[in-house]
């Protein structure tokens, strides 16, 4: 057996130079494809924007995570994996599927302060301690990436700094981009005589991160665009006190859109307020959320509900909001009650049932977001979900295997649409458009299963079909179908190997349903060596079948690429 682990660590090695020698034909190979770049659909469409965004980002701009969450599968249950995120359809799907918090994060969260207020107050001579992280790697296409990360905790207050920085020449003429980014946080608990104070955490964070690319699937292929995006955060939280649990929050965001000559700002501010109170031994839970962004939007939020009260064997969550929001020609005023109820059958299972209609803010930074390719003059609107039904199970097969089975009806008017100019001069660049009124009824299945402390395997399918009222088809860029597989095995203590494989379905590439854009699947690996407790050695393909495939259409993804990355702790 020693010598098969000693067989696997040898591979391991000799694997690390495949992808050098791989990256330095793969040059060769883009210097062709510059001299002869391929022609791009550029039929007229709308497109909408893409449910896969945030699962199949562009893989070259993605750095090994610094942290690594825990796999949250359901409202309630959670089951803590290395290494492992929870499999999700972002952006477009914060629309399509209600976003909840988990109350089992809130609680462990709160707990972890509790417990952190409790440690700073018994032993305030606590020594300091530092951690850290460094890493650097290259990939294909040459494709240079570093990271680092550093924090201190002190007896009294805590602090990280943390930065990374990428850039590629891409696969093709056009397709060379860059980005990089800074974080830096720091925490105080505060000691006062006022109760309401005492102990309480105040939290800081500032970040900036810039990228820049080009339209490389336009007809204007040289057209470069840079985003900034600048960020500042300060917050107060005391859950510790018994009588006002309370968290205050402020932050400002403002993003600047650069395109060659011309260029676009956004600033956003928002205020959160949460509190809980007891009243007759119900727990009460009031929110404030308050937000303004330039070009004229805003949005309110003010909710009190009860949340976690147990009544026999069920567990009731109910909640009465009042929404405001003002976008482009769009004036909102909601009053939506929510509610959800779950029950469980048996030991194992547990059913339950939701009613969340909201009104959900948008901002010219959120939409960029999805679709980094739109124009930065479009019109803003809110996303009006009217009604939102959910009924699912939730199952504890064993203390291995968690699932949940869901079956979901939303009605929504005013979803965020990218339209593709018409004028051909500006094919590959979007705008925003906005239904009137669409229903979209979603099934959906996830699986956790964690077999042994080094092993996992994780999975979710979702079916769905969507009609825009007026024209009575799909809507653009939402497949019928999406699902994600996720695996994990350790070998000992030292060498670890990932898989991810992504399905999109064929979607529809404009508004009366001509033009399609071709389903696809996607192959991720990698293996982790750790020879040393200090030193991790990665090395991983992307896109290992070398699919072909557009997540916005006349934009062909990268292809098979593979990277090597070394990383030093402490």
């Amino acid at each position: 057996m020693c010598r098969v682990f000693d067989l696997l660590e040898w591979s391991f090695v000799l694997l690390l130079f495949i992808p050098v020698m791989f990256m330095f034909a793969q040059e060769n190979q883009k210097e062709k494809e510059k001299k002869n770049p391929e022609s791009q659909n550029l039929d007229i469409g709308a497109p909408q924007q893409d449910t896969s965004n945030s699962v199949l980002k562009t893989v070259q701009r993605q750095l090994p995570k610094f942290d690594l969450p825990e796999y949250v599968i359901t409202g309630v249950a959670s089951v803590d994996l290395p290494k492992v995120e929870k499999i999700s359809f972002e952006d477009v799907e914060d629309v399509i599927h209600t976003r909840r918090e988990s109350p089992g994060n809130m609680q462990r969260e709160r707990e972890t302060m509790e417990l952190e207020v409790k440690r700073l107050n018994d032993s305030q001579t606590e020594l300091n301690t530092y951690s850290g992280m460094v890493q650097a790697g290259i990939g294909s296409y040459f494709t240079p990436q570093a990271g680092f990360w550093f924090g201190q905790s002190l007896p009294n207050y805590q602090y990280t700094l943390g930065g990374t920085y990428h850039i590629t020449n891409g696969f093709a003429q056009h397709t060379d981009q860059s980005d990089g980014s800074f974080t830096a946080a720091g925490r105080t608990y505060l000691v006062s005589d006022i109760q309401i104070i005492q102990n309480a955490a105040l939290d800081g964070e500032f970040g900036y991160k810039s990228e820049s690319f080009r339209f490389y699937g336009s007809t204007m292929p040289n057209l470069q665009r840079t985003i900034s995006d600048f960020q500042l955060k300060v917050g107060i939280e005391n859950q510790a006190t018994n009588n006002l649990p309370y968290s205050v929050g402020i932050s400002l965001d403002n993003i600047d859109v650069s395109d060659s000559s011309t260029s676009a700002n956004e600033t956003r501010f928002d205020l959160n307020l949460q509190t809980t109170l007891s009243i007759a031994s119900l727990p009460l839970q009031l929110k404030f959320h308050g937000m303004s962004a330039s070009g004229g939007l805003g949005f309110m939020d003010v909710s009190g509900g009860i949340q976690n009260y147990r009544y026999a064997d069920m567990l009731f969550e109910g909640s009465l909001h009042m929404y405001w929001a003002e976008g482009t020609g769009q004036n909102l005023f909601r009053l939506h009650p929510q509610l959800r109820v779950s029950y469980p059958i048996i030991s194992q299972h547990c059913v339950y049932v939701s009613y969340e209609p909201m009104v959900i803010p948008m901002t010219l930074a959120s939409n960029i977001r999805a679709n980094r390719f739109l124009s930065a003059d479009s019109p803003i609107r809110h996303t009006d979900v009217s009604n939102a039904g959910e009924l699912g199970i939730e199952s504890n097969w064993n203390e291995m295997v968690r699932s949940r089975l869901s079956f979901g009806v939303k009605s929504i008017s005013d979803l965020t649409m990218f339209s593709e100019f018409l004028d051909s001069s500006r094919h590959g660049v979007w705008t925003l458009a906005y239904n009137e009124h669409i229903t979209i009824i979603t099934f959906r299945a996830e699986m956790v299963a964690k077999f042994e402390s080094n092993d996992y395997f994780a999975s979710t399918i979702m079916l769905r079909s969507i009609k825009d009222s007026f024209l009575g088809k799909q809507v653009p860029y939402f497949p019928a179908i999406e699902a994600q597989c996720r695996a994990s095995h350790r070998f000992r203590t030292a060498i670890v190997v990932n898989a991810d494989v992504r399905f999109i379905g064929e979607r529809q590439a404009d508004l009366i349903g001509i033009s399609k854009v071709s389903g696809y699947t996607v192959l991720d690996v990698s293996s982790e060596y750790a020879p040393l407790d200090f030193l991790r050695l990665l090395i991983g393909i992307k896109n290992m079948t070398d699919a072909r495939y557009e997540m916005w259409r006349g934009y062909r993804e990268f292809p098979l690429t593979m990277y090597v990355t070394a990383q030093v702790k402490w």
